[in-house]
């Protein structure tokens, strides 16, 4: 596809967390073939502190939904959602690509209503199983074709011209305030840069996808039993109560930072 080299791009990523970071090869895909344009991300407000400052992106703008089906239209009760989409509209984008796949009748027409109100001459997008007949620039899938998802995103950055990397790259915007806020954190428990840690995440947004305490806690025991391994465990304030379960059924306390940490100190803590 050809586009102008100032054209405007608004990438639309409202699901997970995951789904975020999946998306940025895609992102700098972009970013690499319209080097001149002005790109900007709508994203959930919760998952957004997680790109600020890449330099893939020009502006960041948030919805604040939740993780149901019908989030996007119970979104449009709130009168913060109705600011954020008519200071969309009012940029007339070029071109609106939307990265989450849609893949019932219900969520097409829910999709196709959001980017209706965002206007845009042109409309991209993922056609899982025929659902995203409403696009202007389709790129067919099939979700029993199990692709990994940043490969599927990649997909639409091609049919919009861009050169697709062989390996993606994942980015997460980590300052080295992040890295310092987390070293002091672990100092403060007495751990230091040369110690062996391994990480425990226990929580799940659906509580059947969450493995019982009690392994849990009998996993964190052998392995610092087996080895010099110290246990840090992660997770939200909603999950302080699941990491007392566990805290309380080991032998060996591990380091408990639920809570503690923003979504890019995770993510140094992580790296």
């Amino acid at each position: 596809m050809e586009q102008k080299s100032n054209a405007s791009l608004l990438v639309v990523i409202l699901a997970g967390i995951g789904d975020l970071v999946m998306a940025t090869p895609t992102l700098r895909a972009l970013r690499m073939h319209f080097p001149g344009s002005r790109i900007s991300v709508l994203t959930t407000h919760r998952s957004a502190e997680l790109i600020r400052g890449l330099s893939s992106i020009d502006d960041i703008y948030t919805l604040s939904i939740g993780l149901d089906q019908l989030s996007v239209l119970k979104a449009l009760f709130s009168a913060a959602t109705w600011k954020t989409v008519f200071a969309l509209r009012r940029q007339r984008f070029d071109t609106i690509v939307n990265l989450q796949a849609v893949d019932s009748r219900k969520g097409a027409l829910e999709m196709a209503g959001l980017l209706w109100l965002l206007g845009g001459k042109k409309w991209a997008g993922r056609n899982t199983d025929g659902h995203g007949f409403f696009y202007d620039i389709r790129v067919a899938e099939k979700r029993s074709d199990g692709k990994h998802e940043s490969a599927l995103n990649l997909e639409i950055a091609k049919a919009l011209g861009a050169g697709t990397p062989a390996e993606p790259e994942f980015e997460v915007a980590v300052s080295a305030a992040d890295e310092e806020r987390v070293a002091g954190m672990l100092s403060e428990q007495g751990l230091g840069p040369n110690d062996f840690l391994i990480g425990f995440n226990p929580g799940a947004f659906r509580p059947s996808r969450r493995w019982p305490s009690a392994r849990w806690a009998l996993l964190g025991d052998t392995l610092q039993e087996k080895s010099s391994a110290k246990i840090v465990i992660m997770g939200n304030s909603s999950e302080a109560l699941l990491v007392q379960e566990i805290t309380g059924a080991m032998k060996h306390p591990p380091v408990a930072l639920t809570g503690k940490l923003t979504l890019t100190q995770l993510a140094a803590l992580l790296k």
